[in-house]
């Protein structure tokens, strides 16, 4: 069974695991492949599938996954919200 990867902008990629789906014209626009590579574990990455028609060629670029910092301010502007809606539900002002 084929896979069929059709180039997005940016090299960004769509995957068609059932090929009955597309009509003869939409399989020559995709990149054929008999499976879709598994990308690399890398610690606080996260593998973005691309490809390139014109040159067949299927790859993962790797973009840093949220720092924990990052994480933690939206978690303490959250924790801000939540104690200032409770104060307000109370009769209090902000």
């Amino acid at each position: 069974m084929s896979v069929y990867i059709f180039e997005n902008p940016n090299n960004g990629a769509s995957v068609v695991f059932d090929g009955t789906t597309l009509t003869h014209e939409q399989m020559q626009e995709a990149v054929v492949r008999d499976f879709v590579p598994s990308p690399e574990t890398i610690p606080g990455k996260i593998p973005i599938l691309k490809v390139r028609k014109a040159t067949d060629e299927v790859w993962y670029e790797y973009i840093d996954e949220p720092g924990n910092t990052e994480i933690e301010n939206l978690k303490d502007e959250i924790l801000n919200l939540k104690l200032a809606m409770a104060e307000l539900a109370e009769g209090g002002t902000v």
